[in-house]
């Protein structure tokens, strides 16, 4: 398919969800944009415009999100929706980048596409909520009873995702966003058109998606099957871009979240020894850096990608 001048929105089935997906065009190495849980396509627009002069960039919506259709959850579904968006575009090899859960997907298609050119992700590794091993120098009796508030946090939130919105809850929440956009690399309207990409309305009533079933079934996955394994197969070039600063939201578990740095500081030095198709740098940048530090962020991709093709 040629590349359009402008972007193109449209529908690829895969399987029995169709998908939304972003054309943005461009030249060069096909590249596929993957976000992460809770975001959609929008949340790309800044660095696909970056990106366009060097790649050929398609972003999508994941299922349970944005325009996209729901279905079940697994790693393998998201998998095949990313395989659905390169067959319609005729990329037989497209290298993928994502942010957090999506850096997580891209790592997981590098493992399966060991001749993929590259993966780039961005602050996709582990849930928050994890394995007790995986906080490193923290009090046990403390560790648990962090563990325990987080759990219910995630818990009530999930509950939450199943509620329909009254009208000033959703202004409520747009102004939260519009607030949110100052540090940010986004104008206030760009926050809420990503935030309103993932409202829905049933029998009259809004809704904002991923709804509680994804965000169960997305809990338990990321409970069950630690990326570090994953990324220890990854034959293909992979690029792992960390964050070093904490969002605002995780101040309240300050202590839990520092355990949990180093417990990737610990891993990440394990893998680098292990497996040299890994590269991993820090970002001056706290987990939302795709949209506070997009240029930075967009060069770091092409100069890993640059020859890949």
């Amino acid at each position: 398919m040629s590349a359009p001048s402008t972007p193109i929105d449209l529908m690829v089935e895969s399987g029995p969800v169709p998908i939304a997906v972003r054309d943005f065009g461009g030249t060069g190495l096909p590249l596929i944009l993957v976000h992460g849980a809770g975001g959609n396509l929008l949340a790309w627009t800044t660095t696909a415009e970056r990106l366009t002069p060097h790649h050929r960039v398609v972003a999508l919506d994941l299922r349970c999100h944005g325009r996209s259709g729901d279905g079940p959850w697994s790693w393998a579904d998201a998998l095949t929706d990313i395989a659905a968006v390169a067959d319609h575009f005729g990329f037989d090899n497209p290298a993928v980048a994502g942010h957090s859960l999506g850096g997580s997907i891209a790592t997981w298609w590098g493992r399966e596409h060991p001749n993929c050119p590259g993966i780039v992700n961005f602050d996709g590794h582990r849930g928050a909520e994890t394995h007790p091993d995986n906080y490193v120098g923290m009090d046990p009796a403390q560790l648990a009873a962090d563990l325990a508030r987080l759990s219910e946090l995630f818990t009530g939130q999930a509950h939450a995702m199943g509620q329909p919105l009254a009208p000033e809850q959703v202004e409520a929440m747009r102004n939260q966003h519009r607030a949110q956009a100052a540090g940010l690399v986004l104008t206030e309207e760009q926050a809420v058109e990503i935030f309103d990409r993932n409202l829905t309305v049933r029998d009259g009533q809004t809704f904002l998606r991923p709804g509680p079933e994804f965000v169960s079934a997305l809990r338990a996955s990321l409970l069950e099957d630690d990326l570090f394994p994953v990324l220890h197969e990854v034959r293909c070039p992979i690029l792992v871009c960390l964050a070093t600063r904490d969002l605002p939201a995780a101040q309240a578990f300050g202590d839990l979240m520092a355990a949990f740095r180093r417990g990737l500081d610990r891993d990440f030095a394990r893998l680098r020894a292990a497996n040299p198709a890994v590269r991993v740098v820090e970002v001056n940048a706290s987990h939302a850096m795709t949209l506070e530090q997009p240029e930075d962020l967009t060069d770091r991709l092409v100069e890993f990608l640059a020859g890949r093709g």
